[in-house]
Parts: structure tokens; C-alpha cells; sequence
């Protein structure tokens, strides 16, 4: 399944036929909840939230967000409007796609256009993370902080994870600060099997370093995580 916001735009991305609930795409807009469809959640076993607020360049050269496309309302409100209708529908594991950087606040990237994106981004963190605490074990989450997105081809990296916006290893040339988005996918889709028990209520930075070569072993990258992760969480999977 999949939620969008515009079905001729999932056409020309998606490839999906006529892109209509038949063949599991599903429209609203998360940051307008009453416009969310309850039959895209209710029988799903995982929400993976990939939505975020994009800034434009005005022609002086500083930057805005689209009236309603602000980070409070995508990063914030729309996140966590997502969350509740699958905590309410029934759905047990939760995968967030957030950002490095949140340890940083009033950065750059951070004030660009007024934002405050990764401010809000770490907002929706806490609250997914309180949502499953208190759903007492029927929840489990997964989050995952990507460095710098880029358009590249993924799988031709080692992936590495860290903490608060520092790495475990010691980073090759390009010092870990971007990873393919097909790399980001691929682990979020990673934490969602049976596979990888350690991805169970995580919060991790990722990024890919090209000095070194894939390794793929996805029970390796979250247990590593773990190990080191100073946020010691249950990672006994939700019932």
C-alpha cells in the first residue's frame, strides 16, 4: 500500500496502473488528517513514514516552504497525524525516516527558510517514541537518521551508524556525510523483517562510506546500533 498525496504524480513515479485503492494507493494529505483515509491503515502490520517538507528558492536567493508545506505542518503535525491513525487502526510497528542533524539545533539547514525542519524532526521522534512506550509493548518503532540524500545508485557502500550525529567508525573520504536514497529504503524496509530483531524501538544515524565495501548484513547494522546506542530500549518485538 501506498498513501499519496497526488495520484497522477504516483502514476508517472509509481507505475501503478490506475493508482486507485485497487491496486493499494491510497490519497490524502497529512497535514490535513480529516483527509486520511482509515482503510489504507486498518489491516496493515507496519506504517513506514517517509514525508517531509521540501524548501524552495525565492529569486533573492533566501529560502521559503509552500503555504501548508512548512515543517510543523509535514515534519510535525503531518507525522504525527500518521501516527495515530495507525496507532488507532491497529498497527504494531512504526518505521520513521527522520534526519541527522537534529542534535544541532539553529543550524544552517535547521533556519533555512524559517523552518526550523530539523527541530520539528526530532519533535515527531519524541512522540513516536512516547506513543509506543505507552501502547505497552503492542508498538514498536524504528528510527532512522540518514546523513546528506543522494540521487546515486545504493548497494555499492558500506552502510555505518552512529549516535547523536557522531559515526562508530572512522569515515572514508567523502566523511560519511551522504548516503544513495536507495540505501535509506533499503534499511527501512530491513528493520520491518523478521530478520532484524535489534531494529526493534532504535534510533540510529546512518550514512554510507565508499572507501569500504558492502557488506549487506543487515542483522550486523541494527546490533551495532544497539550496542552502542545510550538510549537502552526494549527490543523485545510488539505483541
Amino acid at each position: 500500500r501506498a498513501l499519496v498525496r497526488n495520484a497522477s504524480k504516483a502514476r508517472e513515479v509509481l507505475d501503478c496502473g490506475a493508482c486507485t485503492e485497487a491496486e493499494g494507493i491510497f490519497v490524502g494529505d497529512v497535514t490535513l488528517p480529516q483527509t486520511l483515509p482509515t482503510s489504507a491503515f486498518v489491516g496493515a502490520d507496519a506504517l513506514l513514514v517517509t514525508t517531509g517538507s521540501f524548501p524552495y528558492q525565492l529569486p533573492n536567493g533566501s529560502w521559503s516552504y509552500p503555504s501548508g508545506g512548512f515543517p510543523v505542518d509535514v515534519d510535525f503535525h503531518g507525522c504525527n497525524a500518521q501516527v495515530a491513525l495507525a496507532r488507532n487502526s491497529g498497527v504494531r510497528r512504526i518505521v520513521l525516516i527522520s534526519s541527522m542533524g537534529t542534535t544541532q539545533p539553529g543550524s544552517f539547514l535547521d533556519r533555512l527558510g524559517g523552518g526550523f525542519a530539523l527541530m520539528y524532526k526530532l519533535a515527531s521522534e519524541a512522540h513516536l517514541m512516547s506513543v509506543v512506550g505507552a501502547s505497552r509493548k503492542k508498538m514498536a518503532f524504528t528510527i532512522i537518521k540518514p546523513a546528506g540524500l543522494l540521487d546515486a545508485k545504493g548497494g555499492k557502500a558500506a552502510l555505518i551508524v552512529g549516535h547523536d550525529d557522531v559515526f562508530i567508525d572512522k569515515c572514508g573520504a567523502n566523511n560519511c556525510m551522504a548516503i544513495p536514497r536507495e540505501d535509506v529504503a533499503a534499511t527501512a524496509v530491513a528493520a520491518l523483517t523478521e530478520f532484524a530483531p535489534d531494529s526493534y524501538n532504535l534510533r540510529l544515524d546512518l550514512s554510507a562510506d565508499y572507501s569500504r565495501v558492502p557488506t549487506g548484513d543487515w542483522a550486523a547494522l541494527f546490533k551495532t546500533a544497539r550496542d552502542t546506542s545510550q538510549l537502552v530500549l526494549d527490543a523485545t518485538p510488539a505483541t
